[in-house]
């Protein structure tokens, strides 16, 4: 149970003024009293907010905005007593983490994860309820002011955006009675993930959607293409009956290409023909003796002439060489075609298995076979979709057949214990609060005949108690806003309910005065804090004034 907690922020008398002792608790009733004109903003809720912090929420520093501005960065030791004390602090800067401490409010460097943290309270709790976590089940009931959860009309509801559905599973889980559920939840919800991303990628066009109108046209389509195909089959004596679209395809790709190949082929043979017309043409008159000029030619300059014959033999000799050279290039090139060429021929002799198939009957019959190819998988996608929604409504249907099963369990435990409570607390002077389920997915609590208010209230009240009463829940809390619109003999009921209990409650209560001498009295011994206005808030001081009307 929580013993004790300690801040050296807590003050009297100011903010400056003396630092509060710890604060300790018991077992059963611990009472946060405030002023009997039921003065606001003294910190009663703001202390239930602490030690829901001190269970492992995080309320306290993320919705207590004007504690943050006001106070700064500040810790809360507090204690926790099972076989033995453990003493532990938390950071509000660091409120990830939780810091094991010694004796005297002393933190150590070592800190562990605050979901570490809450599965040792778990552990210690000796709470043996699987797949709930200790936060799960504390949050949904410590009803304080700004945690969303004071809804009376909605009391399952641990935040503002929770389904019912949500709430009535973890209700369930809370009275062990999940186990039965999680292999078929499981399945549905797998089913339902199927189903979902299937329609999403059709949504987004990756499959393509139809409706069943269309298929039954698809189904028409194929069925004339299935002919079509047929009577090409029978155009083409029956070679292709049996062909399918990727064989056909694949003639058609092999005939193509060796249609290329042989274009490439012929194209290097006419330029073998003009080489080997170069090759054999000769240089012819070229003479090696020029002497004879100058019998008819004076000053004939012979060594120049001769240069210049002797420049033309040596450029025909190289012209030769080249053609030479390439003849053979294109040899090898003509040699590896007809090598391709053959390669083809007889992948095309292995695929083709009959002969004399034209290219337009193969490309014909190929996109008939792609079109009903295409069709087809089409109908199979929306035949697909068809199925896995209707697994995944069978699933779901089977799953809540079961969740309501477990519910009814849930719902009867809870109505006959508020039953008993209403009748032995309450004295039946209204109708026990009563809670259903028209389906599995929302649930209805209401007191018959009575509407009011304080009578919602008393209900909720009435519920809490019971669970905590039947489930392995180990405290919790009530705001003093719950009391509000309630009739004096109703609180005083309440609190004598409360004091019955060995269990820790935490309750925040003001306006006392008129509450009978039995009630005074359990107040009184169960009185942990009392807060008031003019210095003794929590804080020891109100920072809602204008600063120049502040004291401190």
């Amino acid at each position: 149970m929580l013993k004790e907690i300690y801040c050296d922020r807590f003050k009297t008398g100011g903010k400056d003024g003396q630092t509060r002792e710890p604060i300790t608790f018991k077992k059963g009733l611990n009472i946060i009293e405030g002023a009997d004109n039921g003065t606001n903003s003294i910190g009663k809720s703001t202390f239930l907010m602490i030690i829901d912090f001190c269970f492992g929420g995080n309320d306290y520093v993320k919705k207590l905005l004007d504690v943050k501005n006001n106070v700064g960065p500040h810790t809360i030791w507090f204690t926790f007593e099972f076989d033995k004390l453990y003493h532990f602090a938390r950071k509000t800067d660091e409120s990830d983490f939780v810091y094991v401490c010694e004796e005297g409010h002393k933190v150590t460097d070592r800190k562990i994860p605050l979901d570490d943290f809450t599965q040792f309270l778990k552990e210690k709790y000796e709470i043996n309820v699987m797949d709930i976590s200790f936060r799960q089940i504390v949050s949904r009931f410590m009803r304080i002011y700004n945690r969303e959860n004071l809804n009376e009309l909605l009391p399952l509801r641990a935040f503002e955006n929770e389904t019912e559905k949500n709430s009535l599973m973890e209700m369930v889980k809370l009275y062990n009675l999940y186990q039965a559920l999680k292999e078929l939840s499981r399945i549905s919800e797998e089913a339902s993930e199927k189903d979902d991303t299937f329609g999403k990628a059709q949504e987004y066009r990756f499959i393509p959607k139809i409706t069943d109108t269309e298929y039954k046209a698809n189904e028409k389509r194929i069925e004339e293409l299935k002919a079509e195909a047929e009577a090409l089959a029978d155009r083409s004596e029956r070679g292709l009956l049996d062909l399918p679209a990727e064989k056909a395809e694949e003639i058609t790709r092999l005939k193509d290409q060796i249609t290329a190949l042989k274009r490439n082929r012929s194209r290097y043979y006419n330029q073998l023909n003009a080489f080997k017309k170069d090759a054999e043409f000769e240089v012819s008159g070229l003479k090696s003796d020029f002497s004879d000029l100058t019998t008819y030619f004076d000053n004939v300059d012979l060594a120049s002439l001769q240069e210049i014959e002797e420049f033309h033999r040596k450029i025909s000799a190289i012209l030769k060489k080249e053609v030479k050279a390439s003849i053979n290039e294109i040899w090898q090139n003509i040699n590896f075609l007809n090598d391709a060429i053959k390669d083809l021929e007889d992948q095309l002799a292995e695929v083709q298995q009959s002969t004399n198939i034209s290219k337009v009957v193969l490309k014909s019959y190929a996109t008939i076979e792609k079109e009903i190819e295409t069709l087809t998988k089409i109908n199979e996608n929306h035949k697909k979709k068809k199925e896995l929604h209707k697994t995944a409504k069978e699933k779901e249907d089977e799953l809540n057949e079961l969740i309501a099963a477990q519910l009814a369990k849930v719902i009867a435990a809870m109505n006959l214990k508020m039953a008993e409570i209403n009748k032995e607390f309450y004295l039946n002077e209204t109708n026990a609060p009563v809670l259903s389920t028209p389906s599995t997915k929302k649930y209805l609590f209401e007191t018959p005949n009575d509407s009011g208010t304080g009578c919602r209230y008393k209900g909720m009240i009435t519920l809490d108690m019971a669970v905590l009463s039947t489930t392995p829940l180990p405290a919790l809390a009530h705001d003093s806003v719950m009391f509000t619109n309630m009739s004096y003999q109703r609180v005083e009921r309440t609190f004598k309910l409360y004091s019955t209990v060995e269990k820790q409650i935490f309750v925040a209560v003001d306006r006392t005065t008129n509450l009978n001498d039995e009630t005074k009295k359990i107040i009184n011994g169960c009185r942990r804090l009392l807060l008031a206005p003019n210095g003794n808030e929590l804080f020891g001081w109100y920072w809602g004034k204008p600063k120049e009307n502040q004291n401190g």
